[in-house]
């Protein structure tokens, strides 16, 4: 079982540490391994982005609230975003093709 309140804390901890407004799912594995939510990352944070399109397929995303997922046709492109820095959790123009 997923313990959300762990995964949203090491995104919290990630972005006061970091700095960033926004990164991708395989920035933030260390320490998600770090804190036992993953035993390894493989494929540059395939465990998380698994989780995440669980999540998508069940309509829970809302789980993970600083989570913003991008469309394309055929993937989706998975963004964290610092929601004390980006409260509209939208992506920076520099990230738009």
């Amino acid at each position: 079982m997923v313990d959300f309140i762990i995964i949203n804390a090491a995104i919290d901890e990630y972005f006061q540490k970091s700095n960033a407004a926004i990164c991708k799912p395989k920035d933030l594995m260390p320490i998600f391994i770090k804190r036992g939510v993953f035993q390894s990352d493989n494929q540059k944070g395939n465990p998380f982005r698994k989780l995440l399109r669980l999540l998508h397929k069940k309509n829970q995303l809302e789980q993970i609230p600083s989570v913003l997922v991008e469309k394309k046709n055929k993937n989706c492109y998975w963004w964290i975003v610092n929601l004390k820095k980006n409260e509209k959790k939208q992506l920076p123009t520099s990230l738009h093709p």
